[in-house]
């Protein structure tokens, strides 16, 4: 089965000048009275985020997702190389081995890159640096990939896929 992540979408916080600040959810957008976000996904498992107002400059958007992956048990590197799971931020993209398969998580790099990703059994948490101009949008993709898939190639499509090259 392929998630629906948006689905399990939690929380939507900001950090900027005036530290961590928590939105609350008014359908499709994130805010408080400083600041207002839209999330939305844009098709299966492409999610939007973008700033549509801020009273103070923004350092960075966090989504936390509830974990809908279940039986998480490694990671892969940028190469496709297994490693043990470990609770560690990972960079613009992060694969994360089940027994159901290959779940990858990426910025699409149009939108931007240094997104940060730190999965846990139990959640997902995304960490997007916002530019100067507050006014960004992102796109985040979510994709699963069977394990039929050898993991140098699940890491060189879901790439193609962000927009970045068969080298990266």
């Amino acid at each position: 089965m392929i998630y629906k992540l948006f689905n399990y979408l939690k929380s939507v916080s900001v950090e900027g000048e005036h530290g961590i600040e928590y939105l609350r959810h008014n359908s499709p957008y994130f805010e408080s009275e400083h600041v207002c976000i839209e999330v939305k996904e844009v098709s299966h498992n492409e999610i939007q985020v973008q700033v549509i107002r801020t009273v103070y400059p923004l350092y960075k958007v966090r989504l936390e997702f509830l974990n809908p992956m279940e039986n998480v048990k490694a990671q892969l590197d940028s190469t496709g190389e297994s490693t043990p799971f470990c609770e560690e931020a990972k960079h613009n993209q992060c694969y994360t081995c089940s027994d159901w398969g290959v779940y990858a998580l990426g910025i699409e790099k149009d939108y931007g890159n240094d997104a940060s990703f730190l999965v846990s059994p139990h959640y997902i948490k995304v960490e997007i640096p916002l530019n100067d101009s507050n006014d960004s949008c992102y796109r985040l993709l979510f994709e699963k990939y069977l394990t039929i898939h050898p993991n140098q190639e699940i890491v060189s499509r879901f790439n193609q896929l962000l927009g970045y090259s068969i080298a990266n």
